[in-house]
């Protein structure tokens, strides 16, 4: 347990962002000394360097605390009883380490003062092991036998009412999750794609079905993720944000529950075809590409068709070979791939060339070296709908998002720093969504709500919107970001 002197306070309550931050390196770190020994023996290199990383974490916290407990409660980790959140670039190991402990029944491993290397590497040995019976304790008790640690002990699984308000899970929380675990499971997928693997797509549909229903009653926050932009996984990011996108639009577009799943497929399958591109031309912006570099980065298209045609050719599949193949095709049928006879972009083909510009717009590095603020993105949709868009589905997004977006951070004209948190309600004023505040006109903190609709007393608006940041210059980190969505 964590140091709390008699009648005190835990430093780890004290300091929870630090407390969080260790949580994530020794999770993070913990999982990978557990997939490297899988690979190499104790003296290769990889496995060395990473028991030396995670002894390093696991010894300057144990300094400060006195000793280093990671504690499992249901479906989340904690580290001396503060909880380790999840973002996107550690979701995997996050997920990696939970489900070895799950398997185990293990509810807490304990590090202690003087913990060595030595120990490290007993412990993943004995994690590592298969552990198969009908009680899942008891099978790993039973190989644990022999094993000796100094300073780690290792605890069943058992309740913590006293931890229950920290996973006690709101509609909000359960949205974050649900975002992360999707760009992780859709990380996985496409690492199967490029190592030419078959890809798990049982695991997309039942992720698919939670942002449906998501869709349906926390769609505001959903689209406020969607302003995330790179964080560990670029290629699955964007095809979380264009499936979130894409659902937001087909649900304003009136699509039945059961369509809005075959085109979430679709949306989060729509540039599996890029993984056959190389790495450093994905990255290039496409002022950058030379005409070479031009067709074969058009050539993900037709990859991606090859690819899905390898999966169990279901409905949902053949749905999304016909996106992934026409979706930069241009709704006037002047994009590519170039055909011989036009073909007609399919509703979902459109829905998702709309969500895919948007994202790949305001997204820096991408389309262009400076990413296009939201309201810069829309206004180019709009110029472009009936020929390169479909006009019908980019006025219902237009409608939809606004010109300031839920999630995306604005400046007001009093000084105020404020979260987009509702669009306009009325399409004669894109530009008044209701807002909260982060910082007030002296940038103290703030959490006030105002509806940018709301007129004073003589007609006139009080306020209005000065300027939209890029997320670069909002400085926020992603856990202070999804603070104050």
């Amino acid at each position: 347990m964590s140091n709390n002197p008699k009648g005190g306070v835990s430093l780890s309550k004290v300091l929870t962002t630090g407390v969080r931050k260790y949580g994530q390196s020794i999770v993070n770190n913990l999982s990978i000394a557990l997939k490297v020994t899988r690979l190499y023996s104790f003296r290769h290199q990889n496995v060395t360097d990473a028991l030396s990383e995670l002894l390093e974490f696991l010894q300057s916290f144990v300094r400060l605390e006195g000793s280093a407990q990671l504690l499992r409660v249901g479906d989340f980790l904690f580290l001396n009883e503060v909880r380790v959140r999840i973002d996107l670039g550690g979701y995997e190991s996050f997920s990696y380490v939970l489900e070895l402990l799950k398997e185990r029944d293990i509810g807490e491993i304990t590090f202690s003062g003087g913990i060595t290397q030595q120990e490290l590497e007993e412990l993943v040995e004995l994690l590592n092991k298969p552990c198969k019976g009908v009680i899942p304790w008891d099978a790993f008790s039973a190989i644990s036998k022999g094993h000796r640690f100094g300073h780690i002990s290792i605890a069943q699984h058992k309740e913590r009412p006293d931890l229950a308000g920290d996973v006690d899970e709101d509609a909000r929380a359960i949205a974050i999750r649900s975002y992360f675990k999707t760009v992780g499971i859709v990380g996985g997928v496409l690492k199967a794609a490029r190592d030419n693997r078959k890809m798990n797509l049982r695991r997309v549909k039942l992720v698919v079905h939670a942002l449906v229903d998501l869709t349906l009653g926390e769609e505001r926050l959903l689209l406020s993720l969607a302003n995330t932009k790179d964080h560990g996984i670029p290629g699955a990011n964007h095809a979380t944000n264009v499936c979130v996108l894409a659902l937001a639009l087909g649900t304003k577009l009136g699509l039945s529950k059961k369509i809005l799943g075959d085109l979430a497929i679709a949306a989060l399958l729509h540039d599996v075809g890029k993984v056959r591109i190389p790495e450093a031309l994905v990255k290039k912006t496409r002022a950058e590409f030379t005409p070479q570099e031009h067709e074969a980065f058009q050539g993900h298209v037709s990859g991606g068709v090859e690819r899905l045609l390898k999966q169990r050719v279901l409905d949902s599949i053949v749905k999304s070979i016909n996106v992934a193949f026409l979706h930069h095709y241009r709704y006037d049928c002047t994009g590519y791939p170039k055909l011989l006879a036009a073909k007609q972009q399919n509703l979902f083909t459109r829905i998702i060339a709309v969500a895919n510009y948007y994202d790949n717009a305001t997204t820096t590095g991408c389309l262009q070296a400076e990413a296009l603020t939201p309201e810069q993105a829309m206004n180019t949709l709009m110029d472009r709908g009936g020929t390169e868009f479909d006009p019908i589905a980019v006025k219902a997004f237009v409608n939809l998002m606004g010109l300031y977006p839920v999630g995306c951070v604005v400046r007001l004209d009093s000084g105020e720093v404020a979260t987009v948190i509702e669009p306009a309600s009325h399409p004669r004023f894109l530009d008044r969504p209701s807002v909260k505040l982060i910082n007030d006109a002296n940038g103290n903190p703030s959490s006030r709500v105002i509806r940018l609709m709301d007129r004073k007393p003589g007609g006139g608006f009080p306020h209005s919107i000065l300027k939209i940041y890029q997320q670069e210059e909002v400085n926020l980190d992603l856990e202070e970001y999804l603070a104050v969505i």
